[in-house]
């Protein structure tokens, strides 16, 4: 298994759905990665202050309690685990 596919694996196993983003050239292998992975949803955002700006408010929305961890200011937990 590559590098770039445990990765995504171990954020599925940690329940996360939806990554925000602004890649670059280093996120290449990442993003072709992602273009086949059906479990989690990329949103990319145009300039890094609008992506940590999107993703707060997204796991406010969609559960109860505010993160108080997380794996990057790009990613966040679902189902109201964190």
């Amino acid at each position: 298994m590559s590098g770039k596919r445990a990765f995504l694996e171990l954020l599925k196993q940690e329940g996360v759905e939806i990554l925000f983003g602004n890649p670059g050239t280093t996120e290449l292998p990442l993003m072709d990665a992602l273009a086949v992975e059906n479990e989690l949803r990329y949103v990319l955002g145009l300039q890094e202050a609008t992506v940590i700006g999107m993703s707060p408010p997204d796991s406010t929305i969609r559960t109860s309690t505010p993160p108080s961890r997380s794996c990057g200011p790009t990613c966040r937990r679902s189902r109201g685990r964190w």
